[in-house]
């Protein structure tokens, strides 16, 4: 058996408590403070998001412009993590691919990847302005 600050054998004192208390407080405290300020910083670290592109539309639009037929789908970037949406990202077409003779798709090259341009969100509403005659 140990002895403890007061000299009863294998219990602590409450002065003992009390200081181990108050230095889980103020590890606490600090804890609190630094997810405070650093708390996107750390959320991104141990949650990262998991981005998907889903199609929005399932019917897409066909173009038919000789000698091919072309197919439009609207797409959207979705954060497979429900407490975050994904911001300020962007999409980038790195391969494509076109069906062969076999029904298997051979890949096209493709120089530079090309960044898919944005559509305005369909649930927000427009802008409206007022006009004034002067």
């Amino acid at each position: 058996m140990t002895n403890n600050c007061l000299g009863t054998p294998g219990r602590l004192s409450v002065k003992t408590l009390e200081i181990i208390f108050s230095g889980l407080t103020a590890l606490g405290t600090l804890a609190v403070a630094a997810l405070a300020i650093w708390g996107d910083w750390i959320r991104t670290r141990l949650a990262p998001g998991k981005l998907a592109i889903e199609i929005y539309e399932q019917d897409g639009t066909l173009t038919n412009q000789p000698p091919n037929r072309i197919y439009y789908y609207h797409l959207r970037v979705v954060n497979k993590r429900p407490w975050r949406r994904p911001e300020n990202c962007r999409v980038l077409l790195k391969e494509m691919g076109r069906r062969g003779p076999n029904g298997i798709f051979q890949p096209i090259p493709v120089a530079v990847p090309l960044q898919f341009i944005w559509a305005p969100p369909l649930h927000r509403q427009p802008l409206q302005y007022t006009m004034h005659k002067l």
